[in-house]
């Protein structure tokens, strides 16, 4: 399963960017009006959308499909950020490590999946980490921990941010729609459809 997993994140980029572009339209997203100089929300969750779900998002925030240099642009900000997150997620779970003493790689197991880089905190994961290891943690063990959770949703922020950015400047719009956009409920599976006829 977890082969899958990874066969299929390793695929979306590709398939994002080789995917077919159109003209068609849409209603425009409902967005408030960005107030000047507000920087751009992070996403409620801090989750990093998979790449078909952060087009269908930035499509229907245009109310179109993506052209080709938009997509490859979208493409290559979501590997980018894919891959910021996992080492993010790997240095974390070397700070875990050493305080626990546990293998990187069974910590990493017990860390849920990377995409969800700041939607979990340390504090479920202490007891975890206490039956892995067959030992109650220190105060100075917990503190250590909560330490390394705060570098971590740091850097988590900074990498949406980046991401957001990226985004932003690939399809012409605010960042602070872009991230709305992203923030909202799952995309709906429709996407937008071929130009009405012309009427005669």
């Amino acid at each position: 399963m977890k082969r899958l997993t990874f066969l299929l994140m390793l695929a979306a980029p590709m398939a994002l960017a080789q995917a077919p572009s159109g003209t068609g339209n849409l209603p425009p997203a409902a967005v408030q009006a960005p107030k000047p100089g507000a920087p751009a929300p992070i996403p409620t969750g801090m989750f990093l959308p998979a790449a078909a779900e952060v087009r269908l998002r930035l499509e229907a925030l245009l109310g179109k499909f993506l052209e080709k240099p938009q997509l490859a642009a979208v493409a290559g900000g979501w590997k980018t950020a894919l891959g910021e997150a996992r080492i993010a997620q790997n240095a974390y779970a070397d700070r875990l490590a050493a305080v626990t003493g546990l293998y990187r790689g069974r910590v990493l197991e017990l860390l849920p999946p990377v995409e969800q880089i700041g939607a979990f905190d340390s504090m479920p994961l202490l007891p975890k980490l206490e039956k892995e290891r067959g030992l109650p943690l220190t105060k100075e063990e917990k503190a250590a921990i909560l330490d390394a959770d705060k570098a971590r949703r740091a850097q988590s922020q900074q990498l949406m941010a980046r991401m957001i950015e990226t985004y932003a400047a690939a399809i012409a719009q605010p960042a602070d729609k872009v991230a709305k956009a992203l923030s909202l409920a799952p995309a709906a599976s429709t996407r937008p459809s071929a130009a009405p006829p012309a009427k005669n």
